[in-house]
């Protein structure tokens, strides 16, 4: 049995994989040393037997100090508003977080290994 299989088990979590998630929360907020932006969107599973199971998924939409970072967050992002079905127009018009609340978008999730400050979780790679 692989680490990451062993993790997996034990910690309750999704196995790699497609799902549709469902938009339960969404908010913008300020990193905690107030140098950057991001996006907190709660996901939870809906339609199979993971049903509920949560996901949550922090986008860093503003990051000076690391602009690699930004970049695969805001490319991550939008593909999350396409996979939303949030058109150009809401997007470019007065854009609300709360639009994105009950919407469906399908992901891939992955397993990401635990490292010295957090344990092992699902994390979403990308959205479809």
């Amino acid at each position: 049995m692989t680490k990451i299989l062993k993790e997996q088990m034990t910690a309750g979590l999704l196995e790699e994989g497609f799902y549709t998630l469902k938009v339960e929360s969404a908010e913008y907020g300020v990193s905690s040393d107030g140098k950057s932006q991001r996006a907190i969107v709660n996901f939870s599973v809906v339609g199979t037997e993971y049903e509920g199971y949560e996901i949550k998924s922090v986008f860093s939409l503003d990051n000076p100090s690391n602009p690699k970072s930004e970049r695969i967050s805001q490319k991550l992002f939008a593909t999350m508003l396409k996979s939303a079905n949030i058109t150009v127009e809401e997007m470019t018009e007065e854009f609300d977080m709360n639009m994105l609340i009950d919407r469906k978008v399908k992901a891939y999730v992955i397993i990401e290994p635990a490292s010295k400050d957090y344990p092992a979780q699902n994390r979403v790679k990308y959205f479809k």
